[in-house]
């Protein structure tokens, strides 16, 4: 693979507010790990980006979700996770 091989970017998008951070911290990690089992393919070439990973905590829900709409519109596929995968 060519190291000017552009990784594909897959957004992983779900609840947060109102939430434990220890709750949402397992709701994406089982979300990342349920989409690596659906994009099974090439997953070195792959970046998975959730809201945890691109905002603060002390962010209010207006500010995470400017930056996260930005995210959703330059990734290449965008999954939501239901509350009840974790």
């Amino acid at each position: 693979m060519s190291d000017k091989m552009k990784k594909r970017t897959i957004y992983i998008g779900g609840k947060v507010s109102g939430l434990e951070v220890s709750e949402y911290t397992r709701l994406f990690k089982l979300g990342k790990e349920y989409v690596s089992m659906l994009e099974c393919e090439d997953l070195d070439n792959t970046e998975f980006i959730t809201p945890i990973d691109i905002c603060e905590p002390d962010w209010t829900w207006e500010q995470s979700m400017d930056i996260c709409v930005e995210y959703v519109k330059q990734a290449d596929k965008v999954y939501f996770l239901p509350l009840f995968i974790g």
